[in-house]
């Protein structure tokens, strides 16, 4: 039998989507100081400073909820731990903390074989 983990549940478009408890850092306001970033493009919507640290913003509304409302900023910014670094994420809410078993994620990607900060579905 597979152990619990902890997770926090984030509201995007309509969509909860469930990270890591531990690599949920904190909920910030959309930020005033948010600059454009070479490789701007996607869902990378540029980088802001926090604390005297770059973040870059992930703004998945499109990807997660077609017709999503992309015009104005979400009102809160995930701060996430990720790659030895932070990773900011458009959320709408933090909603609540669940604790899940490995066997109820499905894996994303061709043969089960994804990595990196989405890569695996939760089933209920």
């Amino acid at each position: 039998m597979s152990s619990l983990n902890a997770y926090g549940v984030v509201q995007i478009n309509g969509v909860y989507l469930a990270v890591v408890a531990d690599a949920l850092m904190e909920a910030v306001h959309w930020p005033v100081d948010l600059h454009p970033h070479p490789l701007t493009r996607g869902a990378l919507r540029g980088v802001f400073t926090l604390r005297g640290k770059p973040v870059p913003l992930v703004d998945l509304r499109a990807q997660l909820a077609e017709g999503g409302d992309m015009s104005s900023p979400t009102p809160l910014v995930a701060i996430l731990k990720y790659g030895g670094g932070y990773l900011g994420l458009a959320i709408d809410a933090v909603c609540d903390i669940l604790k899940a078993r490995d066997s109820q994620f499905s894996p994303l990607g061709p043969e089960g074989s994804a990595v990196g900060l989405l890569p695996s579905l939760l089933l209920g």
